[in-house]
Formats: C-alpha cells, sequence, structure tokens
C-alpha cells in the first residue's frame, strides 16, 4: 500500500504519548505522563515512503537513533503502523 506523506502532518495521540509531524519533515515527541511538555519534546526528522515510516531521533547526548515502522493504515484521523516485532501502534489525529 502506498500512503501519502501528507495524511501524517499534524499531532497524534496514543493514551499520553504525543508525536507531531510538521511539513518539512521534522517533528518531536513526548510522553504528558512523563511531566513532558511539549516545549520540552524529543525531536525528530521523519520521512515515509511508501508504507515505510522511518523516524531519526536526536537524543539529547548527540546521538542519533532510527526508528523504521511499516505503516498499516493511515487516513485524516487515524494512523497505525507496526515495528520490526510485530507491534502496532494506533494513534488518533488531534484537531
Amino acid at each position: 500500500m502506498i500512503y501519502d506523506a501528507a495524511l501524517l502532518v499534524g499531532k497524534w495521540t496514543r493514551g499520553t504519548e504525543n508525536e507531531v509531524y510538521l511539513p518539512d519533515g521534522t517533528g518531536r515527541m513526548w510522553d504528558s505522563s512523563e511531566d513532558v511538555s511539549a516545549s520540552e519534546a524529543q525531536s525528530f526528522k521523519w520521512t515515509l515512503d511508501s508504507n515505510l515510516l522511518t523516524i531519526v531521533c536526536h537524543l539529547e547526548l548527540g546521538g542519533i537513533l532510527p526508528k523504521r515502522y511499516v505503516v498499516t493504515f493511515a487516513d485524516d484521523e487515524n494512523l497505525v503502523y507496526r515495528d520490526s516485532y510485530g507491534t502496532s501502534y494506533m494513534w488518533d489525529k488531534k484537531r
């Protein structure tokens, strides 16, 4: 399946977890249960190629951590992707 990267742009939530995808291929993520606000969020770069979502996190100590997922569903309100271990992550878009 091929997904349009424009579908990802916006804020997505999953419980207390938040991910924001910006149109320029950057974003930020945070978990509000860990007393982290959007201004303290971890930054990342992202790409979506067909159904392969790659998120490259920029770590505080200067390293990078690439994460790869297979998008199994995406529309204007819902996003589902799966990691290489078979765990699925379901997100809701916030308006």
